[in-house]
């Protein structure tokens, strides 16, 4: 009588583990994908969201939310007295970074725009190399969303 034991071999062993790893890898790649459209349709709902309480604001206030003196690449967190909780339950943040959106406003209480990288899409405008700008206020605005 033979003594026949049962069981995988090595190499069946390893061609199964190199099997899974290729089928991982694959789906590890479009999850990131995934993930950078995931971004991308959250900052667009907080721009948005943003765009309607600024324009609440101006409906109740006569003038956008203003903090200082007129300039840009402020944290947006600064409006968060004008904001909270009237027109915004909290203040939305980059969902990558966790930092606060940047801000501007100036020449005058009329104008307003709103700084949030748009990952995987072109700039609407752009300040410098990288820094992806969103703008609305008076006026036609150079970003649709």
């Amino acid at each position: 009588m033979k003594n026949k034991s049962s069981g995988f071999t090595l190499i069946e062993l390893l061609v199964v583990i190199s099997i899974i790893g290729l089928l991982s890898s694959i789906v590890v790649s479009s999850l990131n994908g995934a993930r950078t459209k995931a971004r991308a349709a959250r900052r667009k709902a907080d721009i948005s969201q943003l765009k309607k309480a600024f324009e609440l604001y101006l409906s109740n206030n006569g003038t956008y939310p203003i903090f200082g003196s007129a300039g840009f690449g402020n944290p947006l967190s600064v409006l968060s007295p004008q904001l909270v909780p009237n027109y915004m339950s909290t203040l939305p943040v980059d969902p990558k970074t966790g930092i606060s959106y940047a801000w501007g406003w100036g020449p005058n209480a009329f104008e307003y725009s709103l700084y949030i990288p748009l990952e995987g899409e072109p700039a609407c405008k752009s300040q410098t190399p990288n820094t992806y700008t969103t703008w609305w206020g008076p006026g036609i605005p150079l970003c649709n969303f």
